[in-house]
């Protein structure tokens, strides 16, 4: 579980470094004319992330459902 918390961490971390290199870079961009380029890197970055984000989500998650079922149980037969 901790691995998880810390793989969410590095994950919002990298998000909030691509905006922060976008929010830096734009005038950069805009002297070397190369927007196209950077914007679609930084949009499959972000995507990479938010990807990465929902997966470890969903194990959660499920996890959680599990853990829900198993309690309803016990609770109706002891």
């Amino acid at each position: 579980m901790f691995k998880k918390l810390e793989l969410n961490k590095e994950i919002n971390d990298s998000s909030s470094g691509i905006v922060n290199e976008l929010l830096k870079g734009i005038r950069d961009i805009k002297i070397l004319n190369i927007g196209d380029k950077f914007i679609n890197n930084i949009k499959d970055r972000y995507e990479t992330n938010r990807e990465k984000r929902y997966n470890l989500n969903l194990s959660n998650r499920k996890y959680y459902l599990i853990d829900e079922i198993v309690r309803g149980y016990l609770k109706a037969h002891f």
